[in-house]
């Protein structure tokens, strides 16, 4: 009786035993696994369409006729002066960048240049553009989001009475980055 005793016992405790690394070696792994990728196209599109030329003004001239005015698609702006005579004659433009995008926008300008196309003379023309009407600032310049505003004024200048008839082209060009994240309007921040 105590041999079957102790069968019994060790058949009990090998029982246990394997119950317990069976219960062991049942295992099961869970993951979570993902990818992530953003399209920046639309925003791209709206940035680009929300950063515009609003307005171009003719100010004032001294002398002959001025015109000024923004192409169809807004990125645009163009100016023109017509019968500039005497050497000191200016004329005056004002144009007007508007941000109606999401995001604050850093400006940067890049280099006026003046071209006489193929005169072999130095410039009769100068030209300068400046975000202040009264002194000439051309560093970057934020912009903000939601309607925010930045003026350029261009001014003409004619060097030298002309002894012939002189034509000349001006381009400067501006680049708008965006700075930061989304802006919210206050209504989306309520």
């Amino acid at each position: 009786m105590k041999n079957r005793r102790i069968v019994v016992v060790a058949f009990l405790l090998a029982a246990v035993m394997l119950l317990g690394i069976g219960y062991a070696t049942l295992t099961d792994t869970l993951y979570i696994n993902g990818s992530m990728s953003a399209d920046n196209s639309q925003s791209q599109s709206e940035f680009q369409q929300n950063i515009y030329f609003s307005k171009a003004e003719a100010l004032s001239t001294t002398n002959g006729e001025i015109e000024a005015h923004v192409t169809a698609d807004n990125n645009k702006a163009y100016f023109e002066t017509v019968g500039m005579k005497n050497e000191g004659d200016i004329a005056k433009f004002k144009f007007t960048i508007v941000n109606t995008s999401d995001w604050n926008a850093l400006v940067t300008p890049g280099v006026g240049v003046v071209s006489n196309g193929d005169a072999d003379h130095n410039p009769i023309f100068d030209v300068v553009w400046s975000w202040s009407e009264n002194t000439v600032d051309q560093e970057a310049k934020n912009i903000d989001a939601h309607n925010g505003e930045l003026v350029v004024y261009v001014t003409v200048t004619l060097n030298t009475k002309p002894d012939a008839a002189h034509t000349a082209t001006y381009e400067v060009t501006f680049t708008a980055n965006s700075v930061g994240g989304v802006v919210e309007t206050e209504a989306e921040g309520e």
